[in-house]
């Protein structure tokens, strides 16, 4: 409510129903600064090559950095010997974000790390979601299959910038008597937290309360998957 006041009659949807169905159907593009008004900035070497060598291991040890390694404890194969400076590591194993590539390049260039510059675009729910559809940002509209391309892509909004878009959408499928069912998960939570598969629009609407969220149409093939699955 405090960052759009001017969705308060979407927001009141729940107990004053709102008709949004004569509205264009369109995704609001997020700006470069979506990428990085959260994350800690990735810093790159300048002119380092695309591929440096990589560990050996004729001695079957790793010499590992990390803040994180319990991971570890059930090989068997590999013997891990813990370092306490990445200068001496074979492998920089991070559970918190790791952004200082160029630092890791001029120390120890050989080093591995689980992790890579930018991947939060990936990890991130809704900087994938924004990712893609900056690539398609010039994608029409369906009027049949009520679907922008990608085709591989369902149909996703951000809750937090795009409520009003999401409501018109839902509001326009359900007059064509379409299937209305959504998954709606936090921007970055793990484990299945705070995910709802629902079909109610004011359930949808009221889970922005409980923080951000991205709200993607539920593709009914993925269950038929699932219980196929567990049956056989």
């Amino acid at each position: 409510m405090r960052t759009h006041p001017e969705w308060r009659h979407i927001l009141m949807h729940p107990w004053i129903p709102v008709d949004l169905t004569g509205e264009r159907l369109e995704h609001i593009v997020a700006p470069d600064s979506h990428f990085t008004r959260s994350c800690v900035p990735d810093i790159l070497p300048l002119n380092a090559p695309d591929v440096v060598p990589g560990i050996h291991l004729s001695s079957k040890k790793v010499h590992v950095f990390g803040d994180d390694l319990q991971f570890f404890s059930n090989l068997k194969t590999v013997e891990i010997v813990k370092v306490n400076c990445i200068e001496d590591a074979d492998l920089i194993w991070m559970r918190k974000h790791f952004s200082d590539y160029k630092n890791l390049y001029e120390k120890n260039p050989k080093a591995l790390v689980n992790q890579y510059p930018y991947d939060s675009v990936l990890t991130v729910k809704d900087l994938l979601t924004a990712a893609i559809q900056s690539v398609y940002r010039d994608s029409v509209i369906d009027p049949e299959l009520m679907h922008w391309q990608p085709l591989w892509f369902e149909t996703t909004f951000n809750l937090e910038t795009e409520l009003p878009q999401f409501v018109a959408y839902y509001q326009q499928r359900a007059r064509k008597n379409m299937d209305n069912t959504w998954i709606v998960k936090p921007w970055n939570l793990a484990r299945g937290l705070d995910i709802h598969v629902t079909d109610n629009l004011s359930y949808i609407i009221r889970l922005i309360e409980s923080g951000p969220k991205v709200n993607s149409k539920w593709n009914i093939l993925i269950l038929l998957q699932i219980l196929v699955r567990i049956i056989t």
